[in-house]
């Protein structure tokens, strides 16, 4: 499919367009917020057989992947917008200091104004949807570009938004990377990226120069440790769904797992009977999902080719599916860190297993790597639970479960350092997407501040004095 080229002259136009909507959106009632979301809202609905067919035509997704790693996420985050949108709008009454004790101190939010979100491929419809519905509650104006590489899943995406929604109040563009780059130059109010920690250098760069705000969602290696206590055949089930799902083409997925030697070959048997039981030992089915390009497929394949020259071993699986850019689940023992594979996101069907000596071991290997987005524990042991994620630094964390954490609406998710800066879901989301403005109203009726105006008197003096003593 043919990415359609936008001339910078009419970038520049809806970007116009979308300013100054923006304007005028500052004074919105959270009636005409409720109605954009429910005009979203509703055209996803009636657009749900065309998001499935492209993602098919995309990448391969399966249709029940599709509807709960797709539209399920976006149903579940509009609904909670819907429900709380009054109260996250409601100014916050704070309390007073000394030297305001006799006014009114409260917190509004207000819409940062006009909002680019730059979309990934992976969830082609989730990332963007949700970021769009989550700007447009806090009442922007939003410009949108799909990824180039899910390109039918962002023809849909621009059908849809402008079947429900004015241009300058949402506009999608399609495009390249020179499309990104052209949007890039435009003095945005807040920036929206998910992608690629490499990539998240140059928004961050790009934003710099117009001092635009930014919220990055990035990636990095999230490990999995499971320790003695761990039911495997239950930790098992739970990593070879994660690792797989939607192709392990999710930026959350487990990226290796930490295991005790002793533990390593029962973990790799309940891992085997696993993949048999999901019926994803050979991935020639329709319900596994295929690398969304050639070159991500061939990436995969020479991750696998360039451990195996460096002493790692394929337990199973490593080839590529000719003619499908599918890989059936690959799991590879003796790796360590000096292998491309440890190095760098797999973002794919590969899941080393790493075999270490004790929790101190698993907690130096994990902190001796820049900052996961995601971080699993497998234990019945509180107490060493506890001791992991008091040691460990990551953008979240789930205990005994992979991916389900990003399901909450009423946890924040975001990265830290390498892996992300900033969070949304919910209304951690509604803040990203506002200005929280601080306002004070002074009581008229006695000015107690204009006993330390100039000039500075010693009876001036001393009262400062006397006001220092007490704030200590």
């Amino acid at each position: 499919m043919e990415h359609k080229k936008y001339p910078s002259d009419s970038i520049q136009i809806a970007f116009e367009a979308l300013k100054r909507q923006s304007i005028v959106q500052r004074s919105d009632s959270l009636d005409d917020r409720l109605r954009r979301l429910e005009l979203l809202h509703q055209a996803v609905v009636k657009h749900e057989p065309q998001i499935i067919e492209a993602m098919k035509a995309d990448f391969q997704k399966p249709e029940t992947e599709v509807v709960l790693t797709e539209l399920a996420p976006f149903y579940t985050e509009i609904k909670h917008q819907k429900r709380h949108l009054k109260r996250w709008m409601r100014p916050r009454r704070v309390s007073s200091s000394i030297t305001t004790l006799l006014g009114q101190s409260w917190v509004q939010t207000e819409p940062r104004g006009t909002c680019l979100i730059l979309a990934p491929w992976n969830y082609p419809f989730n990332l963007s949807a949700i970021p769009l519905a989550t700007a447009l509650a806090a009442g922007n104006t939003v410009l949108l570009k799909p990824s180039e590489l899910a390109p039918h899943t962002a023809a849909v995406i621009a059908q849809l938004v402008a079947s429900c929604l004015p241009p300058e109040v949402a506009k999608v563009i399609e495009g390249d990377a020179d499309t990104a780059r052209a949007l890039l130059e435009l003095p945005f109010d807040h920036i929206f990226f998910t992608g690629s920690t490499r990539v998240g250098k140059l928004v961050m760069e790009a934003a710099s120069r117009h001092l635009s705000s930014v919220t990055l969602e990035l990636g990095g290696k999230s490990p999995a440790y499971v320790d003695e206590s761990a039911d495997l055949a239950d930790t098992a089930r739970k990593l070879v769904w994660g690792k797989w799902l939607n192709g392990g083409q999710t930026c959350i997925a487990p990226d290796y797992v930490l295991v005790n030697h002793r533990m390593l070959p029962a973990l790799l048997d309940a891992l085997r009977t696993a993949s048999e039981e999901f019926g994803s030992v050979d991935a020639s089915g329709d319900h596994f999902c295929a690398m969304v390009s050639e070159h991500h497929a061939q990436r995969m394949q020479a991750l696998v080719a360039s451990s195996v020259a460096a002493g790692a071993r394929v337990e199973w699986g490593g080839s590529l599916i000719p003619q499908t850019r599918r890989m059936p689940p690959t799991v590879i023992t003796h790796v360590h860190r000096g292998m491309s594979l440890m190095q760098e996101e797999i973002f794919g069907p590969i899941l080393p297993i790493v075999g270490i000596e004790h929790l101190n071991e698993a907690i130096d290997f994990i902190n001796s790597d820049a900052k996961p987005l995601a971080l699993y524990v497998f234990s019945r042991n509180t107490h060493k639970t506890a001791e992991f994620l008091k040691r460990t630094s990551a953008g979240n964390c789930c205990v005994n479960d992979v991916i389900v954490q990003i399901s909450n609406p009423n946890l924040p998710f975001g990265g830290v350092n390498h892996s992300g800066m900033g969070h949304y879901h919910g209304e951690a989301g509604f803040l990203t997407f506002s200005h929280q403005k601080s306002i004070y109203k002074q009581a008229l009726w006695l000015n107690v501040n204009r006993y330390l105006y100039p000039p500075y008197t010693s009876r001036k003096a001393r009262l400062a004095r006397w006001l220092l003593g007490w704030l200590r």
